[in-house]
């Protein structure tokens, strides 16, 4: 499994996410505010492929096509989008790819306990 994660300022959710799902391989989407954030998480989660996304934040399209064109170059097709990180546009666009994928989407909500939600984009017909 590869997955992608969204990176905002707060690294714990996408850190837990990230160790939850031990995948084979992620991609840290961020942008020039939280590169930095971005590279600690890319230097302590272990894992076979790690790609680091660099955005602008606020361009819908552009986002969705660096994501989208960076997911279909994977080797691995099992892919999983973290959405608790980034910005809303972000989460939006990574959104939209998911959905066109049919991808499996995750979220990370602490209400009042710790939880993972995989959820997969159901077949269109």
């Amino acid at each position: 499994m590869h997955v992608v994660s969204l990176i905002g300022e707060q690294p714990i959710p996408c850190l837990m996410i990230l160790r939850f799902l031990k995948p084979k391989g992620f991609t840290l989407v961020c942008s020039d505010f939280t590169r930095g954030v971005a590279q600690r998480l890319k230097k302590i989660v272990k894992a076979n492929e790690k790609f680091l996304i660099e955005v602008s934040p606020y361009q819908l399209g552009e986002i969705r096509q660096e994501i989208f064109t960076h997911v279909r170059n994977l080797t691995d097709k099992e892919v999983t989008f973290d959405l608790t990180g980034g910005t809303k546009v972000m989460a939006f666009a990574a959104y939209d790819v998911a959905r066109s994928l049919r991808a499996v989407h995750t979220t990370f909500a602490p209400s009042g306990r710790m939880s993972c939600s995989n959820t997969p984009f159901p077949r269109q017909e």
